[in-house]
């Protein structure tokens, strides 16, 4: 194995890694929501501790260092729903893609007297934008 090989970072996105942020992403919104709630009530201290501790499994020693601010667990609130919303978009989407192909004879007849295949066109734009949807893809799991 060459010395580039054995340097390479690789990013396999079939690891438990992936499915624990692909996790965190879905637990977002709802912590969001309960940071935001608690902002909203005058427990904001409660709210940013509890982010805090959400987000890192170390902060225990370093959570009563100082309290963090309204607007500081507010912003972070409505930036955690914001997320939320696009990872649970995109799970639901994806629930229906695997749903429809896996059971596309019980949707449909199963004919395809009136399917439309749609313009020639398409084909070579669907390739460019998978491809490059695939290259974001990849460019984010390397990110970190």
């Amino acid at each position: 194995m060459s010395t580039d090989q054995a340097n390479s970072t690789s990013v396999n996105p079939f690891t438990t890694e992936s499915a624990r942020r692909a996790l965190f992403a879905l637990r977002a919104f709802p912590a969001g929501l309960v940071s935001l709630g608690a902002a909203m009530t005058g427990r904001h201290r409660w709210a940013g501790r509890w982010q805090l501790a959400a987000t890192d499994s170390s902060a225990s020693e370093r959570i009563d260092v100082r309290s963090p601010s309204w607007p500081s667990v507010f912003a972070h609130s409505v930036l955690s729903l914001l997320i939320g919303m696009v990872a649970w978009f995109f799970a639901f989407l994806s629930g229906i893609a695997a749903f429809r192909g896996l059971f596309y004879g019980l949707i449909t007849d199963g004919s395809y007297e009136y399917s439309w295949g749609g313009p020639a066109w398409a084909v070579p734009v669907a390739l460019v934008l998978a491809t490059a949807g695939a290259l974001l893809f990849r460019s984010w799991l390397h990110q970190a």
